[in-house]
Formats: C-alpha cells, structure tokens, sequence
C-alpha cells in the first residue's frame, strides 16, 4: 500500500437525514466538517480494522475500488461512486475483508465508533439502514450471479458490470485481469473465452480495455 498524497478539504455541513433519496455522498457531507483524504496508488490494500481490532470505515471519495476478500484475495464488484465500507458490519466483516484500489483513489477514513456517535446524535440511523439495506441486496445479487454458475457465465456477468464504468475509470482495467481478480476461473480459460468472444464480434477489445459489448449469447456457441 502507497501513499500518494495527504490533505484537507472543507466540507459544507447541513442535515440531510431527512432527504427522500439518501445516499453515501449525502450522508458523508452530512456527517463531516472536514475531510482528511489520503490518495493510495492502484492495487493498495486497505485494511477494516486498526493494529489493536478496531473496526475502520473507509470512504471512496474518488478513483475505484472493491471489497476484497483478505484470505484469498477474491473482489467484489467495482464502486466508482462516494461509498462507504465498513460503517455496518460486524466483527467478522471487518477481520476479513479489506478495500482494493482498482486505480489510483482519494480516501478518507475513520473509526467506525467516532462515526456512530456522529450518527446517533443526528439521529440518522433509520434512514442509514435503509440505504445499508439497499447495498447488501447488491452485494447479494452479486454472489448469487457470481456462486455456482459456469465460466462463461462469470465472464459474461463481469462483462456487464465492467462496461457499466465510466469510460474514463474503464480504459484504466485491464479486461481479463479485472475477471480473473473476481473469479477462480483459470487465467487460460479466461483468455480462451475472450479470445472467442472476441472472434465472433461480440466484445471489441483494444490493447487489453474494453470498448464496446455486443447482446452477449445466453450460452457458450463453440
């Protein structure tokens, strides 16, 4: 993990608990007075919890990032967005998993207590889990889409969600590198099933990025 850069920024502080759409940025303007960011260079591992246990919540400010599963190093899906990992979560969560900058990222982070005293006093929590709630149904169409099924059938659903990225963060992952982090497909079986994707003019690849997706078939046609 490499540390790029250090600083402090103002942040203007208004109640918005009560917003019809709650969301992390709103919550992380909410909340904070001041943001104390740190830039970490692509591929920095940032652990949940401190040197003695204590739970860490970390927000994404700018760049990309995963959870990353810490004993064999599997990722989630990609957030590109203001995010917050580790505000909810218990002990398990926060021992064994860990954030992944995909590209070089602005994060800021802070005790998970310090946060839920935040929280507490502006009487905000209703309105946090339910946007909690929201998240773990992500997360959990995610795993569902992710467990159990076939190597093409991994691929394909990564294909959608990597396309899905702004291009400016998408033309930064390498195609079959950002796949093989989030399976355990074969690096050979990987690239056999691009290669042919790639054949039939169904993804447009250019030096490693992905450019374009066409409708992908439903199953394996070779």
């Amino acid at each position: 993990m490499k540390l790029i850069k250090k600083g402090i920024e103002t942040i203007m502080k208004k109640d918005v608990f009560s917003e019809k759409i709650l969301t992390d940025e709103i919550i992380f303007k909410t909340i904070y007075n001041e943001l104390n960011y740190q830039t970490y260079e692509s591929e920095s591992i940032i652990p949940l919890i401190d040197e003695m246990n204590n739970p860490l919540c970390h927000w994404l400010i700018s760049g990309c990032a995963s959870l990353i599963r810490v004993d064999d190093n599997i990722r989630t899906f990609p957030v590109t967005d203001i995010t917050s990992f580790g505000l909810v979560g218990g002990a398990f969560f926060h021992k064994n998993y860990a954030i992944v900058t995909d590209i070089d990222s602005v994060i800021s982070s802070q005790y998970v207590s310090d946060l839920r005293t935040i929280i507490s006093d502006q009487k905000g929590w209703g309105d946090l889990m339910t946007l909690q709630n929201e998240k773990v149904d992500k997360y959990i169409s995610y795993y569902d889409n992710m467990s159990g099924r076939e190597a093409y059938s991994e691929i394909c659903f990564l294909l959608s969600i990597i396309m899905k990225l702004p291009e400016h963060i998408r033309m930064k992952l390498k195609l079959s590198k950002f796949i093989i982090q989030r399976t355990l497909i074969s690096r050979s079986m990987t690239l056999q099933i691009l290669s042919k994707l790639k054949e039939s003019f169904h993804i447009h690849v250019f030096n490693g990025y992905l450019l374009s997706i066409r409708q992908l078939p439903t199953n394996k046609f070779w």
